[in-house]
């Protein structure tokens, strides 16, 4: 997996906003690309202090949003 520097920060970002369109969108394209599950993807990217965007959600109170399936499904 080799989701580029700008793009971690991104999914970052998306993930603490609950931009959950936005951040599924820019996962699967990333999966797609690298031959890698949405999944895979959210925890391979990190941010500066090692937090995946699962943490930043959580910690901006985003997780409802963040948990769909429509960001951590290939469909």
């Amino acid at each position: 997996m080799s989701a580029t520097q700008r793009e971690s920060h991104e999914i970052s970002v998306l993930a603490g906003q609950g931009e959950t369109a936005k951040l599924a969108t820019l996962v699967r394209e990333i999966a797609d690309r690298e031959g890698a599950s949405p999944g895979e993807i959210l925890l391979g990217c990190k941010d500066d202090f090692q937090q995946t965007a699962a943490h930043i959600a959580a910690a901006a109170g985003q997780t409802r949003g963040f948990f769909r399936p429509a960001v951590l499904s290939r469909d």
